[in-house]
């Protein structure tokens, strides 16, 4: 794959960027200290003992340990942006492990960041996304930052020609799609052993079904799509299969 071009960082992106990781570190710090405090002030006064000097040196060990292994949970879950691309790096070759990948990540600045996700296809994006079933991965979550993501909500996004851009577009849903989550909810369905399903109440889960299309139709398809095309934009197509 012949790669893209490395696109130098706005003043703006690389801004935002570090003000992110400044609040990210800020808020592992709170996090350490404010259980140090509780515990530290709390504990003695809940565990009666003769030594509570003993006591309140257990429970500040026990502050600090506990905020280094949520500081280290909140920065290393597998479901994040950084730990995706950290796998990227130990799948391609370009770390051994994702201590490496990790340490890789930390030298890069915005710009090379950008230039190696540039490189990837998106096969290898998927690959690393843990499944959940039905063809289906888990994404790390997305957030508006302004930058990347417009801020504002989607109707303010697409009813706006400055603020997307008007390319072809096609919308659309299935007519029974909410009915792939429900058969597996035990409030519509028994089952025996996992393996036999039936209905509980037949007309009430068809109602359900129907509805939750019809609402989800609404939200994901006509509104976005009656909004672009009232932004100026002809070239919206819209299915239902």
């Amino acid at each position: 794959m012949t790669a893209a071009p490395a696109l130098a960082p706005g003043a703006g992106a690389a801004r935002a960027s570090a003000r992110i990781y400044r609040a990210y570190v800020a808020a592992l710090l709170f996090t350490e200290i404010a259980l140090l405090v509780i515990i530290a002030k709390f504990v003695p006064r809940i565990l009666v003992s003769d030594d509570a000097e003993t006591l309140s040196v257990w429970a500040v060990g026990g502050a600090v340990v506990a905020g280094f292994f949520v500081s280290r949970w909140l920065g290393t879950r597998v479901d994040s942006g950084r730990e995706v691309v950290n796998a990227m790096l130990v799948a391609d070759g370009s770390a051994a492990d994702a201590a490496a990948a990790r340490a890789l990540q930390a030298d890069w600045g915005v710009g090379q960041l950008a230039d190696q996700l540039r490189r990837k296809a998106p096969q290898e994006f998927f690959a690393v996304l843990e499944e959940v079933g039905f063809g289906m991965v888990n994404l790390p979550t997305n957030f508006a930052d302004g930058h990347v993501l417009p801020l504002g909500s989607a109707s303010e996004v697409f009813s706006v020609a400055e603020n997307h851009n008007q390319v072809p577009v096609i919308l659309g849903t299935n007519r029974d799609e909410p009915s792939l989550f429900m058969a597996q909810n035990p409030d519509y369905v028994d089952d025996l052993f996992g393996l036999f399903r039936w209905l509980k109440d037949e007309a009430h889960y068809r109602r359900q079904v129907h509805y939750g299309a019809r609402a989800w139709k609404a939200r994901g398809v006509d509104e976005l799509a009656m909004l672009m095309v009232a932004s100026g934009n002809p070239r919206v197509f819209a299915y239902r299969w």
